[in-house]
């Protein structure tokens, strides 16, 4: 049978560089004693590896594709994989004559990862540390117009953000044959507060009779969130977490009310800014349950109201059928100070006789509400 001869070479342009998993080229040359005479050829071949690869069949001189496989440790980034003949025959069962020239080889690159490092909470715009991870290749961060990096290319470099906000943040490597890796992080970035301020400064203030609520708002904030609590005292509020509130429903003695504008979600404490006021509630005012004018002991000689300041208000006192007896503007009285009392008499200052009476004491100003209750009249 005709001789020939076999090659197998790098590329004539040199090694082929590949990424790992793909497929590498190399030069595969037959020269016949009689062209045309010899093909095809079955072909296997052996890798530096320790594979032998299945066998594929040629038709003469061509670049064949070979698997870029090779198993990566440590820090390694390319490996170069020599290929021999492990056997070569041709149509007749001939081995090349003289012998097959060889290696031929291709270099495998190692795809790159890419690791961001993971989501994080940024009390503040920064700077972050990121805190990515090279992985066989070149690095770069990128992210939205928000975001200023220190140096791009470092995997552990500083990020500043210009807003608070979320912003997912990409880290990618590559390695220039590979496709590239990317990871994303979100990293959210809470700015600072606003400084807390109620208005009214009603710190100390003490209400008048009957008034258990106040209107209240925070300063026109720009960040933050807000939050209306009780320190101690009690009541609640008309929008907890609203620029303005109403304290509702007091508990007499003293209410110190806290507001808080905090980022975060909670997750920044640290920021939080406070502002506190402190509002006396008055005891509702003593209102009188019997009288006894006539008798002047000084005890239950008139119709007590105490308590009630300077209240804007309108008593009336009517009998069972519902005649009106009194009625007077702005009423207040107390066994301190009786110069504004009624003493029990109807309108024609006749004493009332003894019995059972009734009152109505409605409440004027920004806060109108009506006390109703009866009273005994007894010695009269």
């Amino acid at each position: 049978h005709p001789t020939y001869t076999a090659d197998l070479a790098d590329l004539s342009t040199g090694q082929d560089t590949v990424c790992y998993g793909t497929q590498g080229k190399l030069s595969l040359t037959f020269v016949e004693a009689i062209p045309g005479s010899n093909g095809p050829w079955t072909i296997f071949l052996d890798d530096s590896d320790g594979n032998t690869w299945p066998s594929f069949s040629s038709n003469g001189t061509e670049d064949i594709l070979v698997d870029a496989n090779h198993s990566f440790t440590g820090a390694t980034t390319e490996a170069t994989i020599q290929y021999t003949f492990n056997s070569i025959s041709d149509q007749f069962g001939c081995a090349p004559d003289p012998a097959a020239t060889e290696p031929g080889s291709i270099v495998i690159i190692r795809p790159p990862v890419a690791t961001s490092g993971g989501n994080q909470v940024i009390c503040g715009l920064g700077p972050a540390n990121l805190n990515a991870t090279l992985g066989f290749g070149t690095g770069l961060w990128t992210g939205p117009i928000e975001i200023g990096f220190t140096d791009p290319a470092n995997p552990t470099t500083q990020a500043t953000a210009s807003d608070q906000g979320v912003y997912t943040l990409t880290w990618t490597t590559s390695n220039g044959i590979c496709p590239d890796a990317t990871d994303n992080a979100d990293y959210t970035f809470w700015d600072t507060p606003s400084a807390a301020q109620i208005f009214p400064d009603v710190t100390d203030t003490t209400l008048a009779a009957f008034i258990k609520d106040i209107n209240l708002s925070a300063n026109a904030y720009l960040t933050g969130d807000i939050n209306w609590t009780f320190n101690f005292g009690g009541g609640s509020f008309s929008a907890p977490q609203g620029a303005s509130t109403i304290a509702l429903g007091m508990d007499s003695g003293e209410n110190e009310i806290q507001l808080t504008i905090s980022s975060g979600g909670g997750d920044c404490p640290e920021f939080d800014q406070t502002d506190l006021i402190s509002v006396i509630v008055q005891e509702d005012p003593f209102i009188s349950k019997g009288m006894s004018p006539e008798d002047k002991t000084g005890g239950n000689d008139y119709f007590y109201v105490e308590n009630i300041g300077s209240v804007e208000n309108e008593l009336t006192i009517l009998n069972k059928l519902g005649t009106v007896l009194f009625q007077t503007d702005n009423y207040s009285c107390s066994m301190v100070d009786n110069s504004n009392c009624w003493d029990g008499r109807d309108k024609s200052n006749n004493p009332l006789p003894d019995g059972t009476y009734y009152y109505v004491l409605r409440i004027k100003g920004s806060n109108p509400q009506t006390v109703t209750g009866y009273f005994v009249i007894k010695g009269n």
